[in-house]
This record gives structure tokens, sequence and C-alpha cells, in this order.
């Protein structure tokens, strides 16, 4: 008989069975507290966007990292992701539903180049500057990732400064196209990264001189074709004096199209107008006369227009009719 078997025993005999249920709950407890961790499958990040942006806003090379984790993840997690020992770091912060940035993690980063920190969202960015190499207005930068956490899909996007001609890439981009903000951005094809594997980037140009990228954009001005003059007041010269020649041609042009646009109008309302007619005269019907005076009163009106004539009237002086019996 076992010795586990002997003390069970013995705590039945002397009424001790509550203490054994207790004991074995609290085992069962503890094993299922402490299963989900080592069940849970290593961390997977399925996409991980870098972008780099040189001589942007300060001397040095800017890194942006946004990372989304796997679906079948377990929140709240822990990751530990690699940076250049001597990067400086921006900002550690996660993103929420609706894409908005919120640097309130703590995190801590090792003398050996590693950022710890926890996350409660399946997105993640983390922000640093890194040192690069300058040989006077010649650039060099080297990105190094190796972790052991596997990147299912790996997207890199490298901003051209604003005062280089050209900058080139190893690997090489895969296309390059410009942004909104008129720079130039070349990314690579997306590629998979295993846990254990290291992914390089090696970045080179040369600058026109050394001003940064925000100050380049800051002090671009639309630019004004020499023949198009001034945009924003036509009728001066490029030294603010008035061009009086402009100004009598645009006046000359605007009389004559207010004249035309007169005779127009004019032309259309008389075409429009309709002519009363003119009223027609009718001729007085003479007064109804009896038959004993018809004879008689015949010869007082013309017989013609019907005017009114005198006894001796032998014309009509309306008409000119020959009077009857005149």
């Amino acid at each position: 008989m076992s010795d586990q078997f002997k003390l069970t025993s013995h705590l039945l005999e002397r009424g001790k069975a509550p203490v054994l249920l207790s004991f074995i709950f609290m085992l069962v407890v503890g094993f299922m507290t402490i299963t989900p961790a080592f069940a849970q499958a290593p961390s997977t990040i399925d996409l991980l966007e870098v972008e780099f942006w040189p001589d942007f806003d300060r001397p040095s090379m800017l890194v942006l990292m946004t990372g989304t984790l796997a679906d079948d993840v377990m929140l709240p997690v822990t990751l530990v992701l690699p940076v250049p020992a001597d990067a400086t770091i921006n900002a550690v912060a996660r993103v929420d539903e609706n894409g908005g940035m919120f640097s309130d993690i703590d995190y801590d980063q090792s003398s050996s180049g590693l950022v710890t920190f926890t996350v409660t969202d399946p997105t993640f960015r983390i922000e640093y500057y890194a040192p690069y190499t300058a040989d006077g207005n010649q650039r060099d930068y080297t990105f190094d990732w190796l972790s052991e956490i596997p990147v299912s899909e790996l997207l890199v996007t490298v901003q051209q400064p604003a005062m280089a001609d050209e900058i080139s890439l190893d690997p090489a981009a895969g296309e390059s196209s410009n942004r909104q903000d008129g720079l130039v951005y070349h990314s690579l094809p997306p590629q998979a990264v295993p846990a254990g594997q290291s992914f390089r980037l090696e970045t080179s140009y040369e600058l026109n001189n050394p001003q940064l990228t925000v100050e380049t954009l800051a002090n671009q001005q639309p630019i004004i074709p020499p023949a198009a003059g001034n945009l924003e007041n036509p009728e001066a010269n490029s030294d603010g004096t008035l061009n009086w020649p402009i100004i009598i041609i645009a006046a000359g042009l605007s009389l004559a199209l207010v004249a035309g646009a007169w005779l127009l109008l004019s032309n259309r309302r008389s075409k429009r107008r309709v002519l009363k007619p003119q009223p027609v005269r009718r001729p007085q019907t003479p007064p109804p006369t009896s038959k004993a005076t018809k004879g008689a009163s015949s010869s007082n009106f013309c017989h013609e227009c019907g005017r009114s004539l005198d006894p001796s009237d032998k014309f009509c002086r309306s008409c000119g009719t020959v009077v009857k019996g005149a």
C-alpha cells in the first residue's frame, strides 16, 4: 500500500476528509492557472511594417515600426523585440481598433538592444532614432533584424530624403512612388522572416546639402512659371509695380464684352417685340328710316360710306362717291 493511500485512509478515519478535498481543489486550481502559460503558442507577428525616414527631422535614421499580432495570440502578451543598442526610443505605443496611438506603455530597453513591453491590443508601434555613418554629405545606414518572434509578412518602405537625388538600397526596392508630401518612397517586396532568421537592409545616399527634409518641405513655395507672372495679382510685375499695358488691354476687353452683350440683348428684345394691330374703322350705319321717308331721305346720306350729305352735295365729301340723283 502506498504512502499516499495510507495518508488518505488516515485522514478519512480521523474525519479529515474536508481538508483533503480542499487540498485537491487547490491543486486543480493551480494547475488550471499554470496550464495556459504552457499551452500558449509562441507570439507571432502577423504583419510588421517598417518605414525608414533618413534625415527627416534629425540628422539620423528615424525608424517607424508598426506590428500586428496574429489572431490566435492571447492578450495581454509581453514582447521582446530588437532595436539598435545605440538607438534613442521616441515612443512605444499601442494602437486601438480605430487607429488611435497611445504612448502609455511601460517598456525596458536593455544595453544589448532589446525592448521589452506588454501590449493589450493586437497592434503596437515603436519609433526610434538610430545613428548612421556620415562622410561629408554621404550617408550610410544598415538595419539588422534578428528576433525569436516570427514575422508572417514584413513590409519595408524607405523615404528618400528631400535633398537627395537618389538612394541606393540592398536588397533593391520593388517599386517607387510619390506621396502627397511630394517625397519619393521606395518599397521592398513583402517577405516572411522566420524566428531566429536575420533580415538586413543597407541604405546609402548623398545629400546635395545637409538640410533636413522637414526644413526643405517648410521652405518650399509654389513654383510659378516666369511667363505666368504673379498669379495673386496678374496686374503687377515681378517687382510689385503695376503693369499698365496689361491693365489697358484688360479694360478694353472688358468694355468690348459689355458692348457686345448689350447689343445682343437689344437684338433679342427687338425680335421678341410684337406689334399691335392698327384699329379698323368701320363705316357708320345710317339710322333706319321708314318707307315714307326713304325716298326723301336717301339723298341725305352717302350710299357708299354712309356720311351725311348736304342737299346741294353732288359728291360725298368723305369718300368722293357721286351722290345718287344729283
